[in-house]
């Protein structure tokens, strides 16, 4: 079942709500427990409506029991999220979901979920506090960061669904970490589906770079609500700090490289891509699909073709080398840095592979057309000459085993002019000599 935010209960056993706050400045280096730093839990203020509030501990991130305590007096302001709380604790302005109402349990009594956060230096701590049922005493029995095992920033909950196909809602949260201006984001899918404790079911190794949008919709038609992420690309590297490399080779097997390859950057990220995330229930676990956008840049197109190559549909990865090797209208992101452009060398690289692809599958002539085009055509490219060297060999009568050692080499003497041409930045795949004819 999937259910919609509001402020007020939408639907039977979930409530979705929000509340503004304040900023109050605070250390971000924050522990993992849910316990209470305060020595003396019974402090207690008066907020302006005569409302007697849980002390305002020093760290407000750890202070989930002296709130489970407020919560179980019965003067708390549930229905609105705490605001009384908010204000008097100065707990961060969110635009995310303050708190949650619903059975995460799977108990058939609601539970409170609720989101504090405080202002850091670089990044904002914060957590979600797991409050049992009223007929429990509203007793803290879980958090975000103790189902992610981590210390968790500028987190969110982005929503409250069923996306086990077993009636009962698991909690989205999602987390941002930053080094410096790079940022990755993390999602706890908090959820009692294995009939234990809560336990975080987000698909293992699932790395995000930017989440620009999240929607909770069934994709694949199971009747199951599926979390779709958007991810969008943020940063842009600045072309002036690459310096321009003019490689000048001649259609000889041993070139002469009159100037010095770049070194490569490794703060550089490279083109960028936008991805969206498609996370579905298989009955057993959830797992998470990538689907890349279109491209927008040509090395993409290539890359498209090296994963269908590497799955094996030989037919797609031929139709997506030829099609890279006769664009003009993608981006070429080399030529945008300063360097020296990037297309001829992947046009090269892609006749070269798309020729590999013809000889796999017994198309001889084809083969030798295609290396013929690529030497004649590209010569002033590394590939073009590797090209070369492949087609010297299949026309000396060497198979292609021995072709493909021969054009290996070759390309070794180039090594380091190779792994710069390769070099499309750290998030992006990099390409070995012994993968271009194999």
């Amino acid at each position: 079942m999937l259910l919609t935010s509001a402020c007020s209960r939408s639907a039977p056993g979930v409530t979705i709500r929000q509340a503004p706050s304040s900023t109050i400045s605070q250390n971000e280096n924050q522990n993992l427990t849910t316990t209470d730093e305060t020595t003396s839990p019974a402090v207690q203020a008066q907020n302006d409506g005569g409302i007697v509030l849980p002390f305002a501990p020093s760290n407000p991130i750890s202070g989930g029991l002296l709130v489970a305590e407020y919560l179980a007096g019965g003067l708390a302001n549930i229905d609105d999220c705490l605001p009384e709380l908010v204000e008097d604790w100065k707990l961060l302005d969110i635009e995310s979901n303050r708190c949650l109402i619903g059975d995460v349990d799977g108990d058939d009594l609601d539970e409170i979920i609720y989101l504090v956060s405080i202002k850091g230096e670089s990044t904002n701590p914060g957590d979600v506090w797991f409050f049992d049922d009223s007929q429990s005493a509203y007793r803290l029995f879980n958090s975000a960061r103790a189902v992610a095992n981590e210390i968790l920033s500028n987190i969110k909950i982005e929503g409250l669904v069923d996306i086990t196909g077993d009636d009962y809602p698991e909690a989205i949260i999602s987390s941002e970490s930053c080094n410096g201006e790079i940022c990755t984001q993390k999602l706890i899918i908090a959820s009692a589906h294995r009939g234990l404790d809560i336990e975080n079911l987000s698909p293992k190794n699932l790395s995000l770079r930017s989440i620009n949008n999240i929607i909770l919709e069934d994709i694949n038609n199971d009747d199951i609500p599926d979390i779709v992420i958007q991810e969008k690309h943020q940063l842009e590297d600045d072309p002036l700090s690459n310096t321009e490399t003019n490689i000048e080779v001649v259609a000889t097997p041993q070139p002469t490289i009159t100037t010095t390859p770049n070194p490569i950057n490794e703060n550089i990220t490279g083109p960028q891509r936008d991805i969206t995330t498609v996370i579905s229930w298989t009955g057993l676990r959830l797992r998470a699909n990538l689907i890349p956008a279109e491209p927008e840049y040509l090395f993409h197109l290539v890359v498209d073709a090296d994963n269908a190559y590497q799955s094996g549909d030989l037919e797609t990865a031929k139709e997506l080398y030829k099609k890279a090797a006769n664009n003009t209208d993608l981006k070429d992101w080399k030529e945008e840095q300063g360097n020296r452009a990037g297309r001829i060398e992947l046009q090269a690289y892609s006749l070269f592979r798309a020729a590999i692809i013809e000889q796999r599958t017994g198309n001889a002539a084809e083969t030798i057309n295609i290396l013929n085009s690529v030497t004649t055509n590209l010569s002033n490219s590394i590939h073009g000459l590797a090209a070369g060297v492949y087609l010297s060999a299949l026309q000396k009568g060497e198979v292609s085993g021995t072709a493909c050692a021969e054009t290996e080499a070759f390309l070794t003497t180039l090594d380091t002019f190779y792994q710069e041409t390769w070099d499309y930045g750290i998030e992006n795949p990099t390409h070995e000599i012994g993968q271009l004819c194999r």
